[in-house]
């Protein structure tokens, strides 16, 4: 398999991306209204609406730095849903770590800016067994970060 020509995201990233971001943006206010015009307690209120709030402010975070990644040409090219498409080496993946949420698969990358500073992505992966292509992206990013350090040791000495 070659993983220099691979895309890492679900062909649904996007559906999901603005998905998230329209629920995470408009829900909480309905969901306010509605519950300060049935309950008028204030207390009661807080302890219902807060975690809610919560929740949907954390598809809001999902959807703007939902990613589709793929890798070309010996690097790792990641486009967020409202920026322009950025290209970076393999040795430039600071960090990655993943969360499943039944058949969704979150994939976080943490990547080294060129002016030192880092950079969070999530790359959605859907795990359904109707999806052809049965990629891990966790363990294709490991091995790309692997061969970019490797690339890099072999370059400084």
């Amino acid at each position: 398999m070659d993983i220099n020509n691979t895309k890492l995201h679900s062909r649904y990233t996007g559906i999901f991306a603005f998905q998230f971001f329209f629920v995470g943006l408009f829900v909480p206010f309905m969901i306010y209204n509605l519950i300060t015009y049935l309950i008028k307690e204030f207390s009661l209120l807080h302890l219902i609406v807060i975690p809610i709030i919560a929740l949907f402010s954390y598809l809001f975070y999902l959807a703007i730095r939902m990613t589709k990644a793929k890798t070309e040409n010996e690097k790792l090219i990641l486009k967020k849903l409202f920026r322009p498409e950025q290209s970076f080496e393999y040795d430039q993946i600071a960090h990655i770590s993943n969360t499943n949420q039944q058949l969704l698969k979150f994939v976080t990358v943490l990547m080294k800016q060129a002016d030192g500073s880092t950079e969070s992505f999530v790359i959605l992966y859907n795990k359904s067994i109707f999806v052809q292509n049965k990629l891990d992206t966790v363990q294709i990013l490991l091995q790309l970060q692997r061969a970019g350090n490797i690339k890099k040791a072999a370059a400084s000495r």
